[in-house]
This record gives structure tokens, C-alpha cells and sequence, in this order.
């Protein structure tokens, strides 16, 4: 899931309220769907502990 700082208050003051939550939808929807149908698209599952593996980092403990 993508997650975005919102920019846009609720009401810009023309059309319906909630602008930024549609642009929201429409960008997931190409982010889960059409970006599928990419040459090399794989589906992935992100593994945070496995990411920061990779990149070296090792627990400190608490």
C-alpha cells in the first residue's frame, strides 16, 4: 500500500470534497493493477526485517 503526506485540504472549494482521496484510489488502482501488466513486473511481499538485512543492518536488541 502506497501512502502519501496529504496536500490538498478536504474542500478546495470546487467539485465534491475529498480530491486527494480519489487521486489516493486512482494511484493505487494503477499501482496494483496496470503496473502488473509491466515487461518484468514480479509481485513482491516486503519483508522489513529481510530489507534491513540486506542492507546490512543487524539487531541491536532492547
Amino acid at each position: 500500500m502506497l501512502h502519501y503526506q496529504q496536500v490538498l485540504p478536504r474542500d478546495i472549494g470546487i467539485g465534491r470534497p475529498g480530491l486527494q482521496a480519489r487521486l489516493d484510489a486512482v494511484g493505487e488502482d494503477w499501482y496494483h493493477g496496470d503496473a502488473a501488466g509491466l515487461p518484468g513486473a514480479t509481485e513482491r511481499v516486503e519483508s522489513w526485517p529481510d530489507m534491513l538485512s540486506a542492507a546490512g543492518l543487524t539487531s541491536m536488541g532492547s
